[in-house]
């Protein structure tokens, strides 16, 4: 990834997802309505081995301290527990409609853990565990639950809790990354959330619209910061259109009205 792929461009990278890919990588921001309308309003140009969550970061960063809210839709590749303090901080509530990976254990969505995510409250069944201890090299919660009430728990064989008939106690390890997975999961299914699925589906097409009609696959010049002036006068066209666009709906709105 880091040799050079070309003697006049030293930023250009190769990756191998879904097939090779040489040159940059694009990750553009648009500002919408839910009705269909929208402009881009940020655009970041960088290496093809840059991380979605490096991306999602610089986008997360130009964003005024205690701004206005921000309701930031994004796939599962974005987004991690890293960036939460940020997001906090900027306003913005995220909502990856999308999970990545390995899928989630539903049973790990009911355990109720603090929100620094290092001591369990309570279990899916409502026990709360006599001892916890976290581990900060793993993040795992090791929780010591009461009267061995794992031993007739329903979900004993889910959350693999291991049980000691001769201490008359259980014992359930949980990892903080795995709960917020599995929490998120479930949020999946809501209302709320197909929504902002639906929402964010309608600008994947934007890099279509920007592959075929502006052709930003082939950009004439070399080194990333020309390269960006050739992309951005490429989205101001496209913002262009769209604002022609809205235009045309205020006006077919006021015309029904």
């Amino acid at each position: 990834a880091n040799s050079v792929q070309n003697p006049f461009d030293e930023t250009v990278t190769y990756r191998n997802k879904r097939g090779p890919h040489h040159g940059s990588v694009l990750n553009v921001a648009e500002a919408h309505d839910g009705n269909g309308n929208g402009v881009i309003i940020h655009a970041e140009l960088a290496q093809n081995t840059t991380s979605d969550n490096e991306l999602e970061r610089k986008f997360i960063e130009q964003l005024p301290e205690d701004g206005p809210a921000i309701e930031l839709q994004t796939d599962g590749g974005y987004g991690s527990s890293e960036l939460e303090g940020l997001e906090k901080s900027k306003n913005v509530n995220r909502k990856s409609t999308s999970l990545t990976g390995k899928k989630a254990n539903p049973v790990f969505a009911d355990f109720d853990i603090d929100e620094g995510g290092k001591e369990v409250i309570s279990c899916p069944k409502g026990h709360a565990p006599l001892d916890r201890k976290y581990n900060e090299n793993t993040g795992t919660i090791t929780a010591a639950m009461p009267d061995n009430c794992c031993a007739s728990c329903p979900y004993q064989d889910r959350c693999k809790a291991k049980v000691n008939n001769k201490k008359s106690r259980s014992t359930v390890r949980v990892k903080t990354e795995t709960v917020k997975r599995a929490k998120h999961a479930k949020k999946l299914g809501t209302k709320e959330y197909k929504k902002a699925a639906n929402d964010r589906n309608a600008s994947e097409g934007i890099m279509s619209v920007l592959r075929r009609k502006y052709d930003i696959d082939h950009i004439p010049v070399f080194g990333l910061e020309r390269a960006t002036t050739w992309i951005w006068c490429s989205l101001l066209s496209f913002n262009a259109v769209k604002y022609q666009r809205y235009q045309q709906w205020l006006e077919k709105q006021q015309r029904a009205a």
